[in-house]
């Protein structure tokens, strides 16, 4: 481009090309030189600020997400009340596992224990399943909100099912000393990536006093940034379930974890809070 600029000038071109060749050049070298501190800068306040203060701002959304899983509540309700549906409605594996279980917890194992040089492979392929899983309720939002919705109460379903199975056969403890090192972290994770599937949808169906398409603009700002916090957060819960969860870790270091877990993730979207005004949706 800059060959282009300097031949230009010496043959003598029409200004409009020269004039639209040094604009070319001007945007190439302040891309190219840009200062990388900045961008760190802005990465780092999209992530630590942004993304916790859309969450905050979007409560109500979020808070809507959750409760679109709680047929999680009547999955495991049904399961417990009829046993034998298990087979014709959980995954195989699921019922795989279940049968493992016992053989594990005599052999002092716990729920998919892996070896330690594995580990590494195990968490890569947790964090790409549940971003899938994510990225699936946030995109039902384009359908009014009706995918995000039935997503939602799906995998509400399946957890509430996958509970109550285990628990029918003596195995909720094996189970749940699994989750409690990252479920805090991968739940919040899927309610936020629901409820910005939910804050598209509502710019479709309710865009107040704006018309629909600057309302899923403004929507879409915050959305984006609930994504944002659901990735980060499936990221460090992937690593903790992929070297934690998997590990033969004593129950009270999973649970320690969790705790910790739902305290910093308190204090992330406290930060927040104090920003939540820069970030609004028009729900």
């Amino acid at each position: 481009m800059a060959a282009d600029l300097a031949r230009a000038r010496t043959y003598g071109a029409d200004a409009r090309v020269r004039l639209r060749l040094e604009r070319l050049v001007a945007a190439g070298h302040n891309l190219l030189y840009r200062d990388d501190r900045k961008t760190w800068h802005r990465m780092w306040r999209f992530v630590a600020v942004e993304c916790p203060a859309a969450v905050v701002s979007a409560w109500r959304i979020v808070l809507i997400a959750f409760l679109a899983t709680l047929p999680a509540l009547g999955g495991y309700a049904a399961l417990r009340e009829r046993p034998a549906l298990a087979e014709e409605v959980l995954p195989a594996v699921m019922l795989e596992r279940a049968e493992e279980g016992k053989r594990e917890v005599a052999a002092g194992r716990g729920y998919a224990q892996a070896q330690a040089e594995s580990r590494a492979g195990i968490a890569s392929y947790i964090m790409t399943n549940n971003m899938r899983v994510a990225f699936a309720c946030f995109a039902g939002g384009v359908v009014l909100g009706v995918g995000s919705l039935v997503s939602l109460a799906f995998n509400g379903l399946l957890l509430g099912g996958i509970s109550a199975h285990f628990q029918n056969v003596g195995l909720l403890a094996y189970l749940w000393t699994f989750v409690a090192g990252h479920g805090v972290l991968e739940l919040f994770a899927i309610w936020c990536a629901g409820a910005a599937g939910f804050l598209l949808g509502l710019a479709i169906v309710r865009p107040g006093p704006y018309s629909r398409r600057d309302a899923l603009v403004l929507n879409a700002r915050v959305a984006m940034r609930l994504v944002g916090t659901s990735i980060v957060l499936l990221l460090v819960a992937g690593t903790i379930e992929g070297f934690l969860s998997t590990s033969g870790a004593a129950t009270w270091i999973k649970v320690t974890v969790s705790v910790a877990s739902a305290v910093l993730l308190t204090l992330y979207l406290a930060n927040g809070a104090r920003f939540r005004d820069e970030v609004a949706a028009i729900a």
